[in-house]
């Protein structure tokens, strides 16, 4: 089932989806994290204090991040957005092990599984 048209999927991830794997998450914040553009991301490789980001926000849009480092992935909204309750622009973790599904709700928030 697609939560978004192709045209969307192709707007905000040029390469049409996909996997990306052995990503080494960056930054410790928001403007520095590593731009996630695939829609399944697996980090491989997380320092303490790195992570992602999402891209911007477009209704139903779908994405999945794997932390399979030995410290807590922090995935960060686009600018001025939200995921679940954190707040605008606030990361939410993703502990060693875990996977969590971001999927874009109401404008400029992205709920959390």
């Amino acid at each position: 089932m697609l939560f978004c048209t192709l045209a969307q999927i192709a707007a905000l991830v040029p390469t049409g989806g996909g996997t990306d794997a052995n990503v080494t998450a960056l930054g410790n914040s928001q403007s520095s994290a590593y731009p996630i553009t695939k829609l399944i991301t697996i980090f491989d490789t997380v320092a303490a204090d790195t992570g992602g980001r999402l891209p911007a926000w477009v209704q139903n849009l779908t994405f999945q991040a794997l932390n399979r480092g030995v410290n807590t992935l922090s995935i960060y909204p686009h600018t001025g957005e939200t995921i679940e309750d954190a707040g605008a622009d606030n990361a939410v973790p993703i502990v060693p092990g875990g996977s969590a599904w971001f999927i874009a709700d109401t404008p400029g928030l992205w709920r959390a599984a």
